[in-house]
């Protein structure tokens, strides 16, 4: 609907869509950008959790994460996506995908490609603050604090180079920056996707 709260019809729209003015936040709407990925159906997701490309699978999924640095990094589940792309581009729509337990779904999920999203944290790594980029971590779903090996605390010259070689690895697994600190042993914060 156009021009008020409870519209009696929706508006349809064949061909480009331009739109131009603000989106108004509703429950974390407005804030990312997701699409529809492939999921095994058999794997129940929940809004938050860090997801990979399925490296295992014959077919083409995305899974939980489950190791710290992985470079098969895809992005985060999103609950509630401003503009969620597809066969329909949907813009500041609210779905049904907002659930504090793991949901079933049809083989397809909201993957949160940019844009600030809730996502779930651990303290693996450390003590998470405003500004730390995150990776995957070994809990399943969840990201941690993203740190560097210290090329200083090598020992010789094959150390310096393992070092230098694990650091190039890390920086493929960046999945975004904290925008809320965690100083407890889980949370869920809102991360800024900026994957790398």
């Amino acid at each position: 609907g156009i021009g008020n709260t409870s519209p009696q019809h929706t508006l349809s729209v064949q061909g480009d869509l331009y739109v131009d003015g603000d989106c108004v936040e509703k429950d974390g709407a407005c804030a990312d950008i997701a699409e529809p990925i492939n999921a095994n159906k058999d794997e129940p997701l929940e809004s938050g959790d860090v997801l990979v490309i399925d490296t295992l699978s014959n077919d083409w999924y995305i899974t939980k994460s489950t190791k710290p640095y992985d470079t098969s990094i895809a992005g985060i589940y999103t609950s509630n996506p401003a503009l969620y792309m597809g066969t329909n581009v949907q813009i500041g729509v609210q779905h049904n995908f907002t659930s504090k337990a793991p949901l079933e779904h049809n083989g397809k999920v909201p993957l949160a490609l940019a844009g600030q999203v809730p996502v779930k944290v651990t303290l693996e790594n450390g003590i998470i603050n405003k500004g730390d980029l995150l990776t995957t971590s070994s809990t399943p779903g969840h990201a941690m604090k993203f740190t560097l090996l210290d090329p200083e605390e090598a020992i010789d010259f094959n150390d310096l180079k393992r070092i230098l070689a694990v650091n190039e690895q890390r920086r493929n697994s960046i999945l975004g920056k904290a925008l809320e600190p965690c100083n407890q042993g889980f949370c869920k914060i809102i991360a800024l996707v900026t994957l790398q």
